[in-house]
Order: structure tokens, then sequence, then C-alpha cells
């Protein structure tokens, strides 16, 4: 026994021994006649001749012993606390470890104080109301880091309020695992602020020396529970060990969640076919009918042994965080822990995870545009499409040259030669005058002679100062003869004329097999308008009447939203309000068809609910960006997200996620194949029609007015050209 107890007991039995013993033993003693002094007061014999010996109240006496015995409680509880916390301790990982503690517990600060001389790597933290320090000491939006162990030797009440913190703010992560000392027995209490994801070691004191160890669990009624795992007692010493676990007090959650032991978990889903189709029964609750989600989430319940339930946002959209601090759609129901995980075409975000957690991705798709598909060209034209408008002009400047070109050649030739020389075939010789006129180009196509469209008999002309003019004429029409591929009349004798008319039915020749073989493709295949193939095109056609349009509540939403700069902040600020935000995939694409926007989405839920309209009323763009990664949305800190990880890995391994979708699309091409066959046999072959060729009418229309105006004007000038009948001298 120490000294301390010793010396209590000691002075007690004095004490009694004085009050009740003084009397027998024949010691006139009394209390002085003084006033009564409160209790505890000392006091001294009465008698003067006696010794004066002190005479010690019960009150004061037993203080003493209370005070005495109060600090050796208290060295105990000290020596109590070390031993049950190394022994706690030695059942975790407790490389970073941390202590909440207030003063409930009886030399705490001093166990405190020698856990961290013992352990160099503890932090310690006095409990506080405020939740501020819990956030930033444990708050954080990644759950896959080391893991760390939490003790709390606080009240009851301060226990209970740091759990209802960590509920509110979501603080719970697979990494970190509590150990709670308690003095009283909370389970009940406390079991209705947990949540799963939050792993609790607990030590509830039953006596002086005992405490039994407890660990929670979750049920299959999917409430939090505890259950006894051992006992710790610091009076046993005859095993060496004073306490015993027979059970691992925070088990592997790999292996935990290998069974999840017939659960119903909550899964947050919309209609969503390809990936996630819904039926409903008559009271409208839904159920998971067909896709590609669907067949992954069915696997996954299948081999991890829970049943589902599926339940809707109100807002149907897929969601996330909002600058006031609300957060929408499915996202939202996950992070408030309406469901337990949400699947359905989900892209893994920044600004997601900050509020859930996403599984490894399991598929990868890029985002397409959707268009109207591009008008065809106006076929009253189509005799003019092979070439551009400034190929016609050319073209037109060209022909028109070659005229001038080919006298002035002449003219050059005889001037320098001073020669005539004119080739008439028929009786009869054609006589020029000392002008000395080009006579190297003649007309052969009757007897007569042909210059400038003036018919000249074999007799001489004495208009010679027609023949120039003529000759022009007789260039000019036989260089566009040539352009039409007809045979001409222009036959040369020098050398250097031929050349210039070589060169002028090659290119004719050349222009003549490019339009005809190019007229051909376009009046047996048709030609559109330009489509939009990139966000480039998308930008330009905004300038005009189209705007961009993004689903509501979804990841290319917050992409253009929260764009600082480049062509996605361009875009966002183009966008209409009225227009530019549907709230679905099937508004989006019947908006396309009566509205002037170009929807951007994911390509195979383009591709697919086109298909389903009918895919010749839509354009998909050639070039594709901004590839996005599908993943499972779990709560945060959610203990199973390792275990689905690993089990979609299996699945991609396998093919399985390619597989699936490929039979989604072969059940809509079963669906859509009378549909397109239909389609192809109205577009395919077919007789040209006068759509095809209205323009060579127009052309002839308009020759034939032209003409009747000009001979109209003529006759009323009265200017009536009259040809000549002598040939030039």
């Amino acid at each position: 026994m120490k000294p301390r107890v010793l010396l209590g007991i000691i002075v007690l039995i004095r004490h009694l021994w004085m009050l009740c013993g003084a009397e027998e033993c024949g010691v006139e003693s009394a209390i002085c006649e003084t006033p009564a002094k409160p209790s505890g007061a000392v006091g001294v014999l009465a008698n003067p001749s006696a010794t004066r010996l002190p005479v010690i109240g019960p009150a004061v006496a037993l203080h003493s012993l209370y005070h005495i015995v109060g600090e050796e409680n208290t060295e105990k509880n000290e020596s109590v606390l070390v031993s049950l916390l190394s022994f706690l301790l030695q059942q975790t990982y407790r490389r970073r470890v941390y202590i909440i503690y207030d003063d409930f517990f009886p030399g705490v600060s001093k166990t405190v104080k020698s856990c961290y001389k013992t352990w160099s790597d503890i932090t310690i933290l006095k409990y506080d109301s405020n939740p501020t320090q819990l956030e930033e000491t444990f708050g954080s939006p990644y759950h896959g880091g080391e893991t760390q162990t939490v003790v709390t030797l606080c009240s009851p009440n301060n226990t209970n309020n740091i759990f209802r913190v960590v509920r509110q703010h979501s603080l719970e992560s697979p990494s970190i695992r509590w150990l709670v000392i308690v003095e009283d027995d909370i389970i009940n209490s406390l079991q209705e602020s947990l949540r799963e994801g939050t792993q609790v070691g607990m030590a509830v004191r039953v006596s002086d020396t005992r405490y039994s160890i407890h660990s929670s669990y979750i049920h299959p009624d999917n409430t939090i529970r505890f259950e006894v795992i051992g006992l710790w007692d610091d009076l046993r010493t005859s095993s060496g060990s004073k306490g015993h676990i027979f059970q691992p007090m925070f088990p592997d959650l790999d292996i935990l969640y290998l069974d999840f032991m017939g659960r119903e978990m909550t899964v947050a889903a919309v209609s969503n076919w390809p990936w996630f189709k819904l039926k409903y029964l008559e009271d409208g609750t839904p159920l998971p009918d067909a896709g590609i989600d669907v067949n992954v989430i069915t696997t996954l319940s299948h081999k991890l042994n829970f049943t589902m339930r599926v339940v809707e946002p109100e807002d149907r959209g897929w969601g996330g965080p909002k600058p006031d601090g609300r957060i929408t759609g499915m996202v939202g129901m996950v992070a408030r822990h309406e469901a337990n995980f949400a699947i359905n075409e989900f892209s893994v975000t920044r600004l997601r995870e900050t509020v859930v957690d996403f599984t490894n991705p399991y598929y990868l798709e890029s985002t397409t545009l959707t268009s109207r598909a591009p008008k065809e060209k106006n076929r009253g034209l189509a005799i003019f499409h092979p070439f551009s408008y400034q190929l016609w002009i050319l073209l037109i400047l060209v022909t028109i040259f070659m005229g001038p070109l080919g006298y002035l050649a002449t003219w050059s030739h005889d001037h320098c030669l001073q020669k005539l020389r004119l080739l008439v075939l028929g009786d009869g010789t054609v006589c020029v005058n000392e002008n000395k006129v080009a006579e190297n180009v003649i007309d052969i196509s009757s007897k007569d002679v042909l210059v400038g469209g003036m018919s000249y008999s074999n007799q001489s002309s004495s208009k010679s100062g027609r023949t120039w003019k003529a000759v022009m004429a007789t260039y000019s029409f036989n260089m566009f003869r040539s352009v039409l591929n007809q045979g001409n009349f222009i036959y040369a004798k020098a050398w250097p004329i031929r050349l210039v008319l070589f060169s002028w039915y090659a290119f004719c020749i050349i222009m003549y097999a490019l339009y005809s073989g190019t007229l051909t493709a376009y009046l047996t295949k048709p030609t559109f308008e330009k489509p939009i193939d990139s966000l480039e095109d998308l930008e330009e056609a905004t300038q005009g009447r189209l705007v961009p349009a993004i689903q509501q509540g979804t990841s290319l939403e917050e992409l253009l939203k929260t764009a600082e700069f480049g062509i996605f902040k361009r875009l966002w600020d183009t966008t209409d309000p009225s227009r530019s935000f549907p709230s679905g995939g099937k508004q989006a694409m019947d908006m396309v068809l009566t509205h002037d926007i170009v929807y951007i989405s994911a390509k195979i839920n383009s591709e697919i609910r086109a298909a389903q309209k009918g895919r010749n009323h839509f354009y998909h763009a050639r070039q594709t960006f901004f590839p996005q990664s599908y993943g499972i949305v779990c709560t945060s800190g959610a203990p199973f997200k390792n275990r689905f990880d690993s089990e979609l890995g299996k699945m991609v391994q396998a093919g399985l996620i390619n597989k699936w979708m490929r039979d989604e699309l072969e059940k809509l091409r079963k669906s859509m194949k009378n549909r397109d066959d239909q389609a192809e046999s109205t577009v395919a072959g077919g007789a040209l029609s006068l759509d095809h060729l209205q323009g060579a009418f127009f052309i002839l229309a308009s020759g034939c007015f032209l003409s009747a105006v000009i001979f109209f004007l003529e006759t009323t000038k009265g200017c009536v050209s009259r040809p000549s009948t002598e040939p030039p001298r």
C-alpha cells in the first residue's frame, strides 16, 4: 500500500479514537466553550492542565482522505488511459495519429502529454465546437491518401457533436479510422450520427479498469451498428496481455465489400437510352430496363450480392455543384446520401469531384456537333455548279478576248509579209483591194465566202472597209463555237495563227471535259450547302441565325460556362437562353429540326437519337473534341469504391463494355432497317427531271428574249442592217 493512503487511514483511525475512546480511558476532555465552529474546524481540549492536542473534525479528515485518494485516482486514470491507448493503437495504423480531447477525463492532459512523448508523429487537437477545425484537418475531396487514426477523448456530448459534424460536412473517408474512448455507453446515440464510410472503433468503460471494445459495421438494412469484438482490463496480468480482440477492429474494406450481404442499394438514374433506359410500374416506380449502364450495374449486383432501387431526381438532370451552393441532379442526390451511387453516362469532372467520388473510368467517348442536314443546293442553277463564279467570269473574258487576238495575229502576219493568200472553195476568185487586209482566214462552209457574218459572192466588193470587221467577227464566233466543242470554219495557212488556234482548241477540250464530267456528277448526285464540321464552322455559323445548344446540367454545359477564354468562351457568349439549353436529349434533337440550333453532345448518344428520328434529317460533324471519361458516381468517402474499381476493370479487360455497346447498336439497327431501306430507295437513282435541267431552259429563254428585245429596238429605230453584195476590194 502506498504511503499517502496509509497516512490517511492512520489519521482517520486516530480521529475516531479521540471521539469515541477518550472517556473510557479517563481522559477529561471537552470541547471549549467557544462558539460552535463550522464543521471541519479545528478545536482544542478544554482542560488547561491536559496536553493540548489538536482535534481534527471528521469533514476535514474525510476531505484530506478524498484529496489524497483523488490524486491517486488521477494517476491511476492516467496510467489506464495510456495503457488502453497503446493497446488500441496496436490494432490500427499508427503512423499518423490525431488526438482530440477535452477536460472531461481526469488526468487527460497528462495522458495526452505522455502520448506525445511516446509517439513523436502524433497531432494533438483541443476540442472545439466550431466545425472549421475538423473541416480543415480532415476535409478533402480526395480519399486515397495515407491512412489516419483519430482518437477522441471527450465527453459523451462532445463526442456526439464531433460525429454530427462529420456527417453534416461529409467528412467520411476510407482513409480515416476513428478510435472513440468514452466513460459512458453512447452507442445508441452515436449510431444515429454515423453513415456508411465512417469506420469507428470504440472502448466503453464498464468499470474502473475494464473497457469493452466495439466495432462499427453496416447492417443489411443499411444502418450503422456496433458489435462487441473484445475486452480490455488493466488488472489482467496472467496472460501478459491486458486485452483480447477476437476480430479486426477495422477490417479490410476490399475484403469486407466482396459481399454486400443482400443489401438494397439506392441508385440514382434517369431514362437515357442507350445507357440507362427505365420502365415504370403502374404506381410510377422506376425500374432498370435496358442499356449499357444497366448491364454494368446488373453485373456488379450479381457479383457483389446486392439489390437495386432506382430513384430519379426532380430536375431529371445529371447535375453538379452550383455557385449558390446548391448541388443539383443525380450528383446532388448522391452528395446528400439520398442515393448510394449514380450511373448514367456520367462524365468525370473536377468540379463534381469536390462533392462526390468517381470510380475509375470504364468508357471513353468524344463530343460531336449535331446540326440539321444541309439543304440541297438549288437545282435550277445546277449547270453553273461545276465551275466557281470566278472561273465563269474568267472563261467569258478569255472567250471574248480570243476573237480580237486571232484577228491581231492575222493582221500582223499579213502586214509583215505584204502578201494576200485567199483560198476559196468553188468557182470564182475573191479580189481584195489595196488595203491588203488579211486573207489567211476564210470560211469554207459554202461556195460563198462568209466574212463577219456577211455573205459575199464571187464579185468584187466596193466596201473594203468591212473586211476587217468580217474577219474579227468570224474569229469571235468560231472561238465561241470551240468553247462549246463545236466544229469551226476557220482555215489558217500561217503557222503563227495555227499555233494560236491549236492552243485555244486544247484549252477548250480540257475545259469541256472538266465541265461535262463535273456536271454529270452534280446532276446524278445531289449537292448540299456547307455543313458544320468543326467548332470553327459553328463559330462562323453563329454570325448568322444558328446558336449552340447544350443539355442542362451536363458536364458540357459546365465546360462552356466556366471557360475564361478561347473558342468555348466565345461560343458560350453566343448562347440564347430560350434555345440553347434543352432539358433532355430527345428535346434537343427535336429542336435541331425545328429551331436554328447546333446540339453539342456525346457522339454515340447523338448518333443513336438521330437514327431513331431518321439519319437523313441530321448531320454529325466530322471533327470531334473534348474526350469524356465515364465513371460511377459514389458518395464522398464511399468504402465500396475500390471494390467497384476492381470489378469495372475486369469488365473492361474482358471487353464486356464494348460488347454491350455493340448489342445496343444492333438493337437499333434492326429496328431502323426498314426505314433506312426506304430512305435509300428514295434517294438512289432516278431519271433527270426539270429540276435538274431548268437552268438550260432558262438560258434558252433568256437568249430568245434578248434577241426579241434587240430586234424590237432595231425595228423601232429603222436601223436594220442589210448585207452588202459586193466583196471587198
